[in-house]
């Protein structure tokens, strides 16, 4: 027998290499690549705050007045709550342009964060290409494929990091051109795309410090640069100054949390746990959750297995700093000055201390480091291009399969129980999920768990109350709506709801009492308040006091007249205290609008309510 070819691979790419380098032939592998990976989510509806932010969302249903996106804070999410901290006028004003194509057709909401994904892949691939001079299609690939970035591209409310990327990856990509002798417009144009990026999402605030970053590999490698370091970046702190000042004037300041496990300190121990795991999705990304508890920290991310690595990299980073090699040095502190947002280390976190989808600026050096690296690899050795096609394939599997877990409410809540049984927010958001479809028994049973898990969270024993309260069981109902007290005594609903009851049982002196201690509404958010007036209303109404009744009605619909749940309410205790007329218009107008959500119905919730 004669001696294998060992250089039949390499002959083989050398006959491959004319259609391979062909433009249209590589967009179309990635096409291909990216159809098979994601296009079962054009099939899917909405998850987590997809439901707040769009389905549930009327400003996205008119593009009347688009400047309101950028100064009404309530544009992102009427019902208010901690989102009312957030600032991202571009994603909100970008629902507003797909409703206005595609009304209630989720498919078309996933088509754009599809093409979203995809142009944010180019963006870095272009910016790999510029940096180290080559791996831009590989990079633009890895970006693609890579599935801690899958969420990205999944999960609609995250279009605000898709836009936020593709910003941030065109500024710096059009700062490199300008630093090679570009115009005066090309700066402007890497400004205006750094702002974007920061009118998108938060983490757009990062971009003058990658800038710095960008520029030491630039230079690293030879690039010239043209003034000084402060003249170059002062354009990209004066736009952060007026993102913070704008941001400032029109959100609420951010809610403070306790630190995660009780103490800064801890805090700390815990945020260098998680960046090990983080380390690891970013190089190994076998599956990936959805996003991170202190108890979802993998056990070989110990404590002192996460210092001796951290510890690793500083040395590392120290010695090639030294050596005057900066490559490797920027990557790991662009990985790290990336994480910081939403570290738990600047301010408390609200929620939760990590999620993958928070990798979408730290993985961009990284990225085109690697790809460069590997793409002068696989001119010296076929094995590497036979291990990148089957790390793609793996990829895609991985990527097919958070598809899957993405398709609604149910199925991403259900995995994450599955992945994490003691995380109660799953629970408990599963638990509500099946209240909105309907299925009441099984809301009760996910409910009844959620409960063991916190048995001080007042929300899960109200949605309690409302599922015992549907099955006709009001003993159980009104158990549960005390209990709701207990834990919280000023919820409203919860008040609300017993006064009902015993309005219906003929106790209208105790119904009195639960509303009594209610005081005054300004403090909540629009909807909430309207929602609360008329809740008041009815009480009133039910109780002969036809003028309160009349005067909270009309104080409800001062505040708000956008969804058919407030005017049907307002139409019914206007009718109910003599007022036909009016009522029966509002009733009329109630029917109208609900028509109306139901057509614009974007995936498979219209409206949430409280």
């Amino acid at each position: 027998m004669g001696r294998p070819d060992r250089k039949g691979g390499k002959r083989l790419l050398d006959t491959l290499a004319p259609v391979l380098h062909s433009v249209p032939v590589r967009v179309a592998l990635l096409v291909a690549a990216a159809t098979v990976a994601y296009g079962a989510s054009l099939r899917a509806s909405v998850a987590w705050d997809d439901a707040a932010v769009l389905s549930a969302n009327p400003a996205i249903r008119s593009l009347e007045h688009p400047l309101r996106f950028f100064t009404d804070p309530w544009t992102i999410n009427p019902s208010g709550g901690a989102m009312l901290s957030q600032y991202r006028p571009l994603r909100t004003l970008l629902f507003a342009c797909e409703f206005a194509v595609f009304g209630g057709d989720a498919w078309g909401y996933h088509l754009v964060s599809l093409l979203l994904h995809g142009l944010g892949a180019w963006a870095v691939g272009a910016l790999a290409a510029r940096l180290f001079g080559r791996g831009g299609w590989l990079a633009a690939g890895v970006w693609l494929l890579h599935p801690v970035l899958s969420e990205n591209a999944l999960y609609l409310a995250a279009q605000s990091n898709s836009l936020c990327l593709l910003g941030a990856a065109l500024a710096l990509l059009w700062h490199l051109d300008w630093l090679r002798g570009g115009r005066a417009r090309t700066l402007g144009a890497a400004v205006a795309a750094a702002l974007a990026s920061m009118l998108s999402y938060e983490f757009g605030a990062l971009i003058p410090i990658l800038v710095v970053l960008t520029e030491l590999v630039w230079r690293s490698r030879g690039g010239k640069v043209r003034g000084n370091v402060v003249a170059r970046n002062l354009p990209y702190w004066a736009a952060l100054a007026a993102f913070v000042a704008l941001r400032a004037a029109i959100v609420q300041p951010i809610p403070q949390g306790d630190w995660w496990n009780g103490s800064w300190g801890a805090s700390v121990l815990m945020q260098l746990r998680l960046w090990l795991e983080g380390w690891r999705l970013s190089l190994l990304p076998i599956v990936p959750l959805p996003r991170y508890m202190p108890y979802d920290i993998p056990a070989f991310a110990a404590l002192p297995v996460a210092l001796l690595f951290h510890a690793g990299l500083i040395g590392l980073t120290v010695v090639l700093v030294r050596k005057r090699q900066l490559v490797i040095p920027s990557v790991i502190a662009w990985w790290y000055v990336a994480q910081l947002p939403t570290s738990n280390i600047l301010v408390p976190n609200l929620g939760y201390p990590f999620a993958t989808r928070f990798l979408v600026l730290a993985l961009i050096l990284p990225v085109a480091a690697a790809s460069a690296w590997l793409a002068d690899q696989t001119g010296r050795h076929t094995a590497v291009v036979a291990a990148l096609l089957g790390v793609g394939i793996v990829a895609i599997a991985s990527d097919r399969r958070q598809t899957a877990i993405w398709q609604d409410e149910t199925a991403l809540f259900t995995e994450i129980k599955r992945r994490s049984p003691n995380d109660f927010t799953a629970a408990y958001n599963l638990g509500t999920g099946y209240v909105r479809f309907g299925m009441l028994a099984r809301a009760g049973d996910e409910l009844a768990e959620t409960a063991a898990l916190d048995p001080g969270f007042a929300a899960t024993f109200f949605a309690l109350g409302d599922v015992a309260r549907a099955q006709g069981n009001l003993a159980a109902a009104r158990t549960f709506y005390g209990m709701t007290l207990q834990r919280y005594p000023n919820h409203i609903p919860a008040r609300l709801a017993l006064a009902e009851l015993d309005i219906a049982a003929g106790q209208t002196a105790r119904a009195e009492s639960w509303v009594a201690p209610i005081g005054s509404l300004a403090k909540w958010p629009p909807y909430r308040r309207a929602r609360f007036e008329l809740g008041l209303a009815d009480v009133a109404s039910r109780l002969q006091r036809c003028v309160e009744s009349r005067g909270r009605v009309e104080e409800a619909l001062r505040h708000w007249q956008h969804t058919s749940d407030v005017l049907f309410q307002a139409g019914k205790v206007l009718t109910r205290c003599g007022e036909r007329s009016r009522g029966l218009e509002l009733l009329c107008r109630a029917s109208g609008r609900a028509g109306d959500e139901y057509r614009e119905m974007v995936g498979y919730t219209a409206w949430l309510t409280d």
